[in-house]
């Protein structure tokens, strides 16, 4: 998934770019939609609507990793003993002393 992700990047790098034509550019470079999707989650991709007969747009945020390694410097998930994907702040604890 780590080239999946890198190309992603690389697509998003100039602005938003329809999501329609990022799954046919991702088939033309070997690379499924799932496996596409699954990349997307891991960086953080931005999706938005363009209006109500507009099409989807995947971009990158301020919160978009940078690089495929980011996600996890970033704090954007990580899993948790039980499995599931927290947050930094999930991942803090109080104590009463």
């Amino acid at each position: 998934m780590d080239a999946a992700a890198a190309w992603l990047l690389e697509m998003l790098d100039n602005g938003p770019v329809a999501a329609g034509d990022l799954v046919k550019r991702a088939k033309a470079a070997g690379i499924s939609e799932k496996t596409l999707r699954r990349a997307s989650k891991r960086l953080g991709v931005c999706t938005t609507k363009s209006g109500m007969e507009g099409g989807w747009y995947w971009s990158c945020s301020s919160k978009t990793a940078k690089t495929p390694e980011d996600p996890h410097v970033l704090g954007l998930g990580d899993f948790a003993q039980n499995g599931h994907v927290q947050t930094q702040e999930d991942s803090i604890i109080e104590v009463e002393l």
